[in-house]
């Protein structure tokens, strides 16, 4: 509701997931939290995590660092204050955190261990050979925001075409805050007949795109929110 996602953004209110819903009463020897904004609501569920199982090691995921960038509205920018202010009592409650970058040894003055992610083999089908000789189709996959940076092709494709080489067309597959900025470059260019809009796709029809085509394009904007190396499991699904 509106009133929730004003009171989400002041400092003492929270936001309105029920972290004290979920309660773990099994004994683990580890513990591992993929991390969210942090709020009140969120250290008060670590806190009586860490009392609960106060002999297990926390282990604290930070899928991309610094992330501070990945929003560029104005509005959600009390998140991240709220975010600054309880990233650094952490401390009290997490033994270790995991980060997809070299760059750090800690973060909040917590032990970082660098990781990549991977996939499991087994669970994706691998593309058929494209057989298409007279054109190269290339396929992108993303709930599409403005790091993945397919603006960039976009553009290449307009100074491509514009020497009247090999006819090369683009597969953009998935919604996003970024689309119709994309799909007004596309028009913008006049290269409708060869930027393609999926849409959402899954299972077969999915793999149908796959099938026709011969480059996957993976995130080529990560420099617009700070970063200098990441691991996007579709760069490694791509593979």
């Amino acid at each position: 509701t509106l009133f929730n996602k004003i009171t989400s953004r002041l400092p003492l209110f929270s936001s309105h997931y029920l972290w004290k819903d979920i309660i773990i009463k099994e004994n683990y020897d580890l513990i591992y939290i993929r991390k969210p904004f942090m709020d009140i609501n969120f250290m008060h569920f670590l806190q009586n995590l860490r009392q609960r199982h106060s002999e297990a090691i926390f282990v604290l995921e930070i899928p991309t660092y610094p992330y501070s960038r990945e929003t560029r509205r104005i509005v959600d920018y009390p998140y991240l204050l709220k975010d600054f202010f309880w990233t650094h009592r952490l401390k009290q409650y997490i033994d270790l955190i995991v980060i997809y970058s070299d760059n750090y040894k800690e973060l909040y003055d917590i032990p970082c261990v660098s990781i990549d992610n991977g996939i499991d083999m087994d669970t994706i089908r691998l593309k058929k050979a494209s057989n298409n000789k007279k054109l190269i189709n290339l396929i992108a996959v993303a709930n599409i925001n403005f790091w993945h940076g397919y603006d960039r092709v976009i553009r290449g494709m307009n100074n491509y075409h514009s020497y009247d080489k090999e006819d090369v067309h683009f597969y953009i597959v998935g919604d996003g805050p970024e689309k119709e900025k994309l799909i007004g470059l596309t028009k913008k260019f006049g290269l409708a007949n060869k930027v393609h809009f999926c849409g959402s796709l899954s299972g077969a029809t999915l793999d149908e795109v796959f099938d026709i085509s011969d480059i996957a394009v993976g995130s080529l904007g990560i420099f617009r929110k700070g970063l200098k190396y990441a691991s996007p499991i579709k760069e490694t699904e791509y593979c």
